[in-house]
C-alpha cells in the first residue's frame, strides 16, 4: 500500500472524497487533495516526514501556501482539515 493511500485512509477514505468532493493524487510520500467549497484554500498537501509525522500545507493557488502545520499525527488530520477549511469529512 502506498503512503498516499494510507494518508487518504487516515483522512476517511471514500467518505472524505464523498463529503469534500476532493480529487486525490499521489506524489511519492505526499497526498495532494484538490477540493471546492472553501474560501481559504482549495488544495491540500499532506507529506510524511522522517519523524513519522505529517506536514499539512493548504494552498489557494498551486504552491502558494496560506496555512501550514508541521508535526501532525494521523489522528489529528481530519480535525486540522475541518478547522482550516470549514468542510466536514464525515456525517
Amino acid at each position: 500500500m502506498s503512503t498516499a493511500t494510507q494518508i487518504l485512509n487516515q483522512l476517511g477514505g471514500k467518505k472524505f472524497i464523498a463529503m469534500t468532493g476532493a480529487a486525490c493524487f499521489a506524489d511519492g510520500n505526499t497526498l495532494i487533495a484538490k477540493f471546492k467549497g472553501c474560501k481559504v484554500a482549495n488544495i491540500m498537501y499532506v507529506t510524511l516526514t522522517d519523524s513519522d509525522t505529517y506536514t499539512v500545507k493548504f494552498c489557494k493557488f498551486k504552491g502558494v501556501a496560506v496555512h501550514t502545520v508541521a508535526g501532525v499525527y494521523a489522528d489529528m488530520l481530519t480535525k486540522i482539515f475541518e478547522e482550516t477549511t470549514g468542510l466536514y469529512t464525515s456525517l
